[in-house]
């Protein structure tokens, strides 16, 4: 395997990891709108699906007891079919680093090894 095959390789085992980082989770709304919301904040990157269908990629700059609102738009609760949330998971982050570091470790005990 040439050398540009080794880094294409692990170029895409990395990314691999790293997508594992993120989780999601779907909240769907209940007529209880402030506690099905109550884990979002300003800043956090959603993405709202309305009862029309349509889906739209949100920042949250403002939440309220009558919707929550975007750069953009603003979206009534009463409108919207559910909210997924993505957020970064510390453990998955922290294991795809240790596997990552292994992984590295192990190549180059055994790149060194073939050598001798």
């Amino acid at each position: 395997m040439t050398t540009l095959n080794k880094k294409i390789l692990l170029s895409i085992v990395i990314v691999c990891f790293l997508a594992g980082c993120t989780s999601t989770t779907q909240l769907t709304l209940p007529e209880d709108y402030a506690k099905a919301t109550s884990n979002l904040a300003t800043g956090d990157e959603i993405r709202i699906a309305t009862r029309d269908g349509a889906m739209h990629q949100v920042t949250v700059e403002a939440l309220s007891d009558s919707g929550i609102c975007g750069s953009e738009a603003c979206y009534d609760y009463p409108d919207i079919e559910s909210i997924t949330v993505e957020s970064i998971s510390m453990f998955k982050t922290t294991a795809a680093v240790v596997g990552t570091f292994l992984a590295l470790t192990a190549a180059a005990a055994a790149s060194v090894g073939s050598v001798f």
